[in-house]
């Protein structure tokens, strides 16, 4: 295992050498951590204009758009993201969904996950009450052992939180994440587990 340290700022040759250091030393898989998603599909293009080969895959969401415009280059690339079958959403999601898109004009890849995240501070004024929004801290006492059903999909199943004081970790929800592979200019969806945020 090595790290490098790509930065769109270098200089063209700069860069081009690190792509080739990265290339010389035939990695399994090349890692890019903390990437936004133009910077990511550059750096795709890079490394495989380069002649690297193998699978690259992004710790984070990415835009699969990006990607599908490098065609056949992207092929090998694994990510977070990716979307659920739309008959498993519920109408509550296609409308929040259509909403966003009357603002947006299209789609993040991220609105999802900060869709779970207002989700999740809805259930605890539901389940902490009113007066919540006068005292902030009455929400504390509400997120031990709190969970709410995913209002995204038909199918019933439930959003648990994780964390918390006596377990010396801060609060998390644990959502859907979707790991896609690229393949033809096309994302594919690979996986889907519940991971904590």
């Amino acid at each position: 295992i090595s790290e490098e340290t790509f930065s769109l700022d270098l200089k063209a040759d700069k860069l081009q050498h690190q792509v080739e250091r990265v290339v010389a030393a035939a990695p399994d898989a090349v890692i890019l951590t903390g990437s936004p998603p133009h910077p990511f599909s550059v750096l795709v293009d890079h490394l495989r204009r380069g002649g690297y080969t193998g699978l690259i895959c992004a710790q984070n969401s990415q835009d699969p758009r990006l990607l599908g415009e490098l065609g056949a280059v992207a092929d090998g690339v694994f990510y977070v993201g990716g979307h659920a079958p739309d008959e498993a959403r519920s109408q509550y999601f296609e409308s929040l969904k259509a909403r966003y898109l009357d603002l947006a004009d299209e789609w993040s890849e991220e609105a999802e996950t900060k869709l779970y995240a207002l989700e999740f501070i809805l259930a605890c004024l539901r389940h902490a009450g009113p007066y919540a929004l006068e005292e902030t801290s009455v929400l504390y006492g509400t997120l031990a052992g709190i969970q709410f059903e995913d209002p995204f999909f038909e199918e019933r199943r439930m959003i648990q939180v994780t964390g918390g004081i006596e377990e010396n970790e801060p609060w998390q929800i644990l959502i859907p994440v979707r790991i896609s592979k690229m393949s033809g200019g096309e994302p594919f969806l690979v996986e889907e587990s519940h991971r904590a945020i």
